[in-house]
């Protein structure tokens, strides 16, 4: 009676596709992970610009305001010394 050969190679070819098998699944989640990583880049490039663009427009805002204040300050200085100069003439008319 013969002995049937010992099928080795069959575990090693088995050991091999298991390999082939994984570093594929592994090069597909990779992919996966690169088009997340460039999908996450392009929407952060979007919300800088936006963030930007407010940045640039509370600026232009702010400056305005200033502008409209230091028109206020300097009415009211002029309001201020016209009082004060009506003030005096009154005050200098019941001495």
């Amino acid at each position: 009676m013969k002995k049937k050969p010992i099928k080795r190679s069959t575990r090693r070819y088995d050991s091999e596709r298991e390999t082939r098998v994984l570093l594929e699944q592994l090069g597909s989640d990779i992919k996966i992970v690169a088009e997340g990583h460039g999908s996450i880049n392009r929407r952060l490039d979007t919300i800088e610009m936006a963030v930007l663009d407010n940045s640039r427009q509370i600026k232009h805002n702010f400056d305005n305001l200033d502008i409209k204040i230091n028109r206020i300050e300097n009415k009211l200085d002029t309001v201020t010394v016209n009082h004060e100069n009506r003030i005096q003439k009154l005050e200098s008319f019941h001495r």
